[in-house]
């Protein structure tokens, strides 16, 4: 098992320790297979990464999303479309072409989580908070 570096938690006012590191806002999880473990990293440097874990070699990463509007506070991943809340913005990033910018859709509110289903690759479900907490429904057909 490889250990990340783990700094110390953020603070509100401080977002980035004085090495320059950024702090990670979310996690998602990425396509993995026997070997290699995947996942999405979210951080305050309003960057979205890939890190790929495979045995003894230690972490490797590679930019998904270089600067999202606001920092990243969801991720989700299917058919490799990476799906990243950010704010009151759903971005959608096709990680097989990654050139040019993601898609991206304005909400009235702060995206909060996002869930995708290997069984519905159609339909997404986002929480959003309001007034009330709000759960939306949303699908690509």
């Amino acid at each position: 098992m490889t250990e990340l570096k783990n700094p110390s938690p953020p603070t509100r006012s401080r977002r980035i320790d004085k090495k320059g590191v950024a702090f990670v806002s979310c996690l998602g999880p990425a396509s993995s297979d026997e070997h290699t473990l995947r996942f999405f990293t979210g951080g305050y440097d309003k960057s979205v990464k890939l890190w790929s874990i495979r045995g003894e070699d230690g972490p490797q990463t590679k930019t998904i999303v270089p600067v999202t509007p606001t920092v990243p506070f969801a991720l989700a991943f299917q058919d490799a479309r990476l799906f990243c809340g950010a704010g009151k913005q759903l971005l959608m990033t096709d990680i097989n072409h990654l050139v040019g910018q993601p898609t991206s859709a304005l909400f009235s509110n702060v995206i909060h989580h996002i869930h995708v289903h290997p069984e519905a690759p159609r339909v997404s479900i986002l929480e959003v908070c309001g007034l009330t907490t709000s759960v939306l429904f949303t699908s690509t057909e």
